[in-house]
């Protein structure tokens, strides 16, 4: 027997449905059919709905009738206006690119999750104005460039951003500009608009004292990652290169905040030359609007701009799906982030974390079998490491952009490996800010037979073959040791080469133009073909709805891998936490890398604070 049912609804309007169905179960012994029919008609606000529906038995035999009432986390569609509101947030704590949670640490704010949201508020009609509180989060400058983005939509929308901080400084000042109105705390602490510096720390004067000496082999004048380790100073290549990196940074940084705040470039930069400012100064040079406490600032958001504000969180779980039939439309975002390993990554003990190829490769892999995924994007903030792993994952996406539609969005650093992973890429967006390219390869390894002197250690070695030893940390390289690791290296380098010139469809010459370890930033890296397009997350996201026909009114973003961290982890974390100069020694260069292994890691971490 076939049993069988049919049923539709009816939206008249935002928040009235009418409903309907018919359920048909076969038929009794006389031969009459067996069946009901419901009907019903449903109101909806803003957070549930309540509804009638009628249901008639076979031949009539019975009725019933029923009143209900629904709700859920999503927003209804409603009948009701809802009142214009304008969005609070406070930018706070660290934004990472892929959640990551345990035992003792809870899961923190996911960066593409708030550029969506408040993209989203951006065009709501329901939301008339954006108010930031700054409280020095943790993000990067590409991270900084890309919330202004999103910052620049709301005032397109003719809705207006206001920010309040207690001060300000370089990176905070930047993203501030952003607003039309800047509000600080008249308490002196002003705004520290001084410019940006570049220190490099080098170790080898340390190194030398206790008897260790750094025996590394590189592939490319400019892959200067090791060189802190061999000199007491920059090189010519490297010094060369930061310059350019500095001249890119403040291009931006001046010409950004000359754009906002309505001066030339030349006005600002004397800014900077006269900076750090009081809190009168910064007002009286048009840095910011007014002075205010933040008590001061609410009644100020309320009586002079006419607004009413609601917390993100509470917009962000009112956010609305709306009505359809079947699974939602899926994008798959794989984020590769801090260190690339080889095997399985997590987080580090004084902070930071690791990606491993192995859930890289198995998140790929899973979204590429996956059906129900549209389109996938590699989400790179990634300074590099194992040579291997980074292969390995360039794999993966090679197989997968032969299959749907695959692209990168490249944010504060994709360099060295972080490049190589992202060169298969259909199309690759980039930050102006983004710290990208480092073709090049390093390894080698420390010599400790200075400090075994030093303090009394004597070793006895049994050795069989000719280079056991190439590995060893009781020497340096001997001449044939280091002919073979040259040979490694360059094999390395050769292959990075071909890799890139595959992905970018250009020739291996090309690439040596721009490799030999050179970083660029990611503005000069469209010019010179390592990427197509300046845009951030939700450019590349854009583009990646229109390349799939992915319906952008039900689609669901999945945020892979999961990034969930050992226990164990957790606890030495937050043990770690509560070392006094634990921020330091974050900043300290460490290799979680195996032996002798070879590297695409870029030479230095930038941050502007």
């Amino acid at each position: 027997k076939i049993y069988w049912a049919v049923g539709g609804e009816l939206h008249v309007i935002n928040g009235i449905r009418f409903f309907g169905r018919y359920d048909y179960y076969g038929e009794d012994d006389a031969g009459d059919p067996l069946d009901n029919m419901t009907a019903g008609l449903r109101i909806d606000n803003p957070f549930g709905g309540t509804g009638f529906l009628a249901r008639t038995g076979p031949n009539d035999e019975y009725s019933e009738f029923s009143v209900y009432s629904i709700s859920g986390s999503k927003q209804f569609p409603s009948i009701l206006p809802m009142p214009k509101r304008a969005l609070r947030i406070d930018l706070s704590g660290d934004y990472v690119e892929r959640p990551r949670k345990g035992l003792f640490s809870a899961s923190r704010k996911t960066f593409s999750r708030i550029l969506r949201v408040l993209e989203e508020a951006a065009v709501d009609d329901k939301i008339n104005g954006l108010v930031i509180r700054w409280r020095s989060p943790g993000i990067n400058f590409a991270q900084a460039e890309e919330l202004r983005a999103v910052f620049k939509k709301f005032g397109e929308c003719d809705k207006p951003v206001i920010l309040y901080a207690d001060n300000l400084g370089n990176l905070s000042y930047y993203l501030a500009s952003a607003a039309d109105y800047v509000v600080i705390s008249p308490t002196g602490g002003g705004v520290n608009l001084i410019g940006l510096r570049a220190e490099l720390m080098f170790f080898k004067g340390t190194l030398d004292k206790i008897g260790v000496e750094g025996d590394f082999v590189t592939a490319g004048d400019y892959k200067s990652a090791v060189e802190m380790f061999m000199r007491t100073e920059p090189s010519e290549f490297a010094a060369e290169n930061m310059n350019e990196l500095l001249d890119g940074l403040e291009k931006q940084f001046a010409g950004a905040i000359a754009e906002s705040r309505g001066m030339t470039i030349e006005q600002v930069k004397a800014i900077i030359d006269g900076g750090p400012y009081t809190d009168i100064e910064a007002e009286s040079l048009g840095l910011v609007d007014t002075l205010l406490y933040w008590d001061q600032f609410e009644d100020y958001v309320k009586d002079e701009h006419n607004l009413k504000t609601d917390p993100i969180g509470l917009y962000a779980f009112r956010e609305r799906r709306e009505m359809q039939w079947g699974e939602p439309d899926r994008i798959a975002v794989i984020v590769v982030d801090g260190n690339i390993v080889h095997g399985k990554g997590g987080g580090g003990i004084l902070g930071g974390t690791s990606s491993g190829d192995r859930e890289i490769v198995a998140a790929i892999d899973a979204a590429r079998k996956n059906k129900s995924i549209k389109g996938i994007m590699l989400r790179v903030d990634s300074g590099g490491g194992s040579a291997v792993a980074s292969d390995l994952i360039a794999h993966a996406l090679f197989r997968a952009a032969e299959e749907k539609p695959t692209i990168v969005s490249m944010g504060g650093a994709a360099a060295s490996g972080g490049y190589y992973i992202s060169a298969p890429g259909y199309r690759i967006f980039t930050d102006e800010a983004t710290i990208t390219g480092s073709i090049g390869v390093i390894s080698g390894k420390f010599s400790l037979a200075g400090l075994y002197d030093k303090i009394g250690v004597t070793l006895t070695t049994f050795a069989r073959g000719e280079n056991s030893g190439v590995y060893s940390m009781s020497d340096t390289f001997t001449v044939v040791e280091r002919e073979r690791i040259e040979k490694s290296i360059m094999r390395f380098y050769s292959i990075f080469k071909d890799r890139v010139a595959e992905g970018r469809n250009i020739s291996t010459d090309s690439v040596e133009t721009i490799a030999r370890g050179r970083v660029w930033l990611g503005s000069d890296a469209v010019d010179i073909g390592l990427a197509d397009s300046v845009g951030g997350f939700l450019d590349a996201l854009d583009f990646l709805v229109e390349e799939t026909g992915a319906d952008e009114n039900d689609l669901e973003i999945l945020i892979w891998p999961s990034g969930e961290m050992f226990p164990f982890s957790d606890m030495l974390n937050m043990v770690a936490s509560w070392i006094p100069f634990g921020d330091k020694l974050e900043d300290l260069p460490t290799f979680p890398f195996d032996d002798g292994e070879a590297l695409y890691l870029m030479p230095y971490r930038i941050k502007i604070k």
